[in-house]
């Protein structure tokens, strides 16, 4: 759903904010959208990745580093958030000394990866 594919089959579920100009001629290959005049920005979309990179000539570059780079941020929060529970099991369980040797350090680390 994040990159609008699945199967590496693109999905239109929203349809495009962008708008072919109406004087555009089919036997053309490429086309320079200019966003003043073909972009609708009262509607941004809502969710993954607009339609319209199906057809850009730099399609595969631009959606191999976007979902690289998702890819990453999601891996990262996932495990920022698991070290985060860890401090709610050492207050269960009363391990207090954990907190300061083991969730503190793992804290500083994961942070100190990301150059926060």
């Amino acid at each position: 759903m994040i990159y609008n594919d699945c199967f590496a089959k693109s999905i239109n579920i929203f349809g495009s904010s962008w708008k072919l100009p109406t004087d555009f001629p089919r036997d053309q290959k490429t086309i320079l959208l200019n966003p003043v005049t073909y972009y609708n920005i009262s509607t941004p979309y809502p969710f993954g990745i607009d339609p319209i990179w199906q057809t850009a000539s730099n399609k595969i570059l631009f959606l191999n580093s976007y979902k690289m780079k998702l890819s990453v941020i999601i891996g990262v929060c996932q495990m920022l958030f698991g070290v985060i529970l860890s401090i709610w099991n050492h207050i269960h369980f009363r391990r207090y000394m954990n907190i300061l040797c083991e969730f503190i350090p793992q804290i500083l680390f994961l942070l100190s990866i990301l150059d926060i």
